[in-house]
């Protein structure tokens, strides 16, 4: 149905062609082109707008195109999620190499450089394990704890979950001191000291054990500073990384586009906010760790082997 405004002409037709049309002939030329330039100039932009959008829509998804482009091994990141970054205006400076592209203002990180930094990262940690030396697992991320816990727990490796208590390592002998008092405690409270006390004290010093246990009990074995640091999210654990560079830590550190990754000896640019994807990760440090130990326990045997060896030849040439 067209309409006519007061001025007696067709402002605007609908249908499949539209168009001015003028009904009054009194009007001036100049009112006549002034009508129709406005007219083609609103459809110019309608035609561009619609071209732009088909663009939009037609053009390659480039998450499809990075699956495309995966190695078996890295598809497993990608089937966890570790493609996905934050938005834009999130992104530090320091992950711009490792970010593929954008995908609904969502940055998508390049699983293939991805990679190529937990390959370093992963020979680094699997040193450590062949030279016996500790790893300390970090985070306070809700998502990452049971990770974490049952990760360092199966290579018996000290770990910090919930909440990182400041001064673990630049005040470590007050810590360790706080550590000693909660095993002083429970030796107490298991040979039964602790019943000449008071019903009430005795509440007291349950409660405070449990407390300690639950601040202090990841890093009971940690009698020494670590030698490393594996954290989720060093952007949310700016203390401990901060602590850890003061003490020359060396980290492993699994972070986003939000992170500076210029304080971490060995980022992996991953998504650090997926529990799949944390899962992922961990359990290849932790595998890492556990290959370079069992190398280290390897090397131990043939020194002892060689070490008996030796003392049998000499007890032989002794008996002649």
């Amino acid at each position: 149905m067209s309409k006519v405004n007061k001025s007696g002409y067709f402002k605007q037709v609908t249908g499949c062609t539209m168009c001015f049309c003028l009904l009054d002939f009194s009007l001036s030329a100049g009112n006549r082109a002034v009508f129709f330039y406005t007219y083609f100039f609103r459809m110019s932009q309608t035609a561009t707008q619609t071209k732009e959008d088909t663009a939009e829509e037609t053009s390659p998804d480039p998450t499809a195109k990075l699956a495309d482009e995966l190695s078996k091994d890295v598809k497993k990141m990608y089937e966890a999620g570790a493609h996905y970054g934050h938005s834009r205006r999130r992104r530090h400076p320091s992950v711009i190499p490792y970010i593929y592209g954008t995908k609904n203002k969502m940055e998508v990180i390049d699983l293939q450089k991805t990679k190529e930094a937990l390959d370093k990262a992963l020979a680094f940690v699997k040193e450590l394990g062949k030279s016996g030396k500790q790893l300390l697992f970090v985070t306070s991320k809700h998502e990452a704890n049971a990770a974490i816990k049952e990760g360092a727990k199966r290579i018996d490796q000290p770990y910090v979950t919930d909440r990182w208590i400041g001064g673990t390592l630049t005040n470590f002998d007050n810590i360790r001191g706080r550590i000693d008092k909660l095993h002083d405690l429970e030796k107490k409270r298991d040979s039964g000291e602790l019943e000449k006390y008071t019903k009430k004290e005795q509440l007291l010093q349950e409660r405070e054990i449990e407390r300690l246990r639950e601040k202090f009990g990841g890093i009971e074995t940690m009698d020494t500073k670590p030698a490393a640091m594996f954290i989720i999210d060093t952007n949310e654990e700016e203390i401990a990384v901060s602590e850890a560079t003061q003490n020359n830590i060396p980290i492993v550190g699994l972070c986003n586009t939000d992170c500076n990754i210029d304080n971490v000896a060995y980022p992996i640019p991953a998504n650090d906010s997926n529990r799949a994807s944390i899962e992922y990760f961990t359990e290849r440090v932790v595998d890492a760790y556990e290959d370079g130990r069992r190398e280290f326990t390897a090397s131990d045997a043939e020194v002892d082997e060689d070490v008996e060896r030796a003392k049998t030849m000499a007890d032989e040439e002794g008996a002649k």
